[in-house]
């Protein structure tokens, strides 16, 4: 399975720029590890479908299990 993420701001979709935007001017600064753990995840999808998440779930597979724990449900 190819892996492709952005790679400068303007290949980011709408959705992923709203959620990004979101988690990074609304976390908590003693927690910024899970939002950016979110934002990775963000990322990895293009846009909030089931297909999207069904490839997050097979990419999170091959990765350990604390990724998995705490990945974001939408």
């Amino acid at each position: 399975m190819k892996i492709t993420m952005p790679q400068f701001w303007r290949e980011l979709t709408e959705w992923q720029l709203d959620e990004i935007a979101d988690l990074y001017l609304n976390a908590d600064p003693a927690d910024f590890s899970t939002a950016f753990q979110k934002m990775i995840f963000i990322l990895l999808q293009s846009e909030p479908s089931s297909a999207e998440r069904t490839k997050l779930y097979r990419i999170l597979g091959k990765v350990s299990v604390e990724a998995r724990q705490s990945m974001p449900i939408s």
